[in-house]
C-alpha cells in the first residue's frame, strides 16, 4: 500500500474483549528502498516487520516486561518456504511449505494488498503456539461483502469476512475486517483467537502522518 508521506504513518488502536475495552496499539509505518517496515508497541508486545513491494518477508516477536524486551521468536520468507527461530531454554528452528500464497500476518496493513492481487488464498503464521503445538501455519481466505457505514469511525467501509480456506473447518473460526474505501486502512476488526476465547474487537481512532526531519 501507499504510505501517505515520504516518512510514513502511525495509527493507534482500541482494543477490546468481551466487549471491555482491554489497552491501546499503535503501529507505525515508514517508507524503506524496497517497500516499507512496520513497528507495533504494546504492554506485553514489541513486533517489527519488513515488506518488500507490498508484502510480509519477515517479522520478529519480542516480549517485554516494563523496560526489559527479549526476542522470542522471528520467521522470513525465501520462495515457496518460511523458515522461524523460537528462543527459549531450547531454541526450535524449523521450516514451513507455504506455496506461492501471499503472508498476511497483520491485518490492519496486509488485506488491502491481498484483495487488491490476483491470489485466491494467503497464509498467516502462529508464533506462539505451545511446546506441544510449535510454530503453525494457517491458510485463510478473505471474502469481500457488504459497504457499510460505522458510526464514528468511517462514513464508507468495506467489510470483509476472514475465515479457513478449507470449506470444511469455516464454521469453527471466521472473523470480520472493516477497510476504509478511501484509505484502504482497517478502521475495524471484530473476532477470536478461538472458538472458546471472547471476541476481541479493534476499532481505529487515531491517525497521523509522519514527517522527516532534517
Amino acid at each position: 500500500m501507499t504510505v501517505d508521506s515520504s516518512s510514513g504513518v502511525m495509527l493507534s488502536y482500541h482494543e477490546f474483549k468481551g466487549g471491555e475495552f482491554s489497552s491501546d496499539s499503535c503501529w507505525i509505518q515508514k517508507r524503506t528502498e524496497e517497500g516499507f517496515s512496520l513497528e507495533k508497541r504494546e504492554v506485553e508486545w514489541h513486533i517489527y516487520a519488513i515488506y518488500v513491494q507490498g508484502f510480509l518477508q519477515k517479522c520478529s516477536y519480542f516480549s517485554r516486561e516494563g523496560e526489559e524486551e527479549r526476542l522470542t521468536c522471528e520467521a522470513h520468507r525465501e520462495g515457496k518456504y518460511l523458515y522461524f527461530t523460537r528462543y527459549g531454554e531450547e531454541n526450535q528452528r524449523g521450516k514451513l511449505e507455504v506455496s506461492t500464497k501471499p503472508w498476511v500476518q497483520f491485518f490492519e496493513f496486509d488485506l488491502y494488498p491481498f484483495l487488491e492481487s490476483d491470489a485466491t488464498s494467503f497464509f498467516s503464521f502462529n508464533p506462539h503456539g505451545g511446546a506441544a503445538i510449535g510454530c503453525k501455519i494457517y491458510h485463510l481466505v478473505a471474502i469481500r461483502e457488504e459497504i457499510e457505514r460505522l458510526e464514528g469511525i468511517s462514513e464508507s467501509a468495506e467489510k470483509i469476512k476472514i475465515t479457513l480456506e478449507n470449506r470444511l473447518f469455516r464454521k469453527f473460526w471466521s472473523a470480520y475486517a472493516w477497510l476504509d474505501t478511501s484509505s484502504h486502512r482497517m478502521v475495524r476488526y471484530e473476532g477470536k483467537e478461538a472458538p472458546w476465547k471472547p471476541i476481541q474487537e479493534r476499532r481505529l481512532f487515531f491517525e497521523d502522518v509522519l514527517r522527516e526531519t532534517n
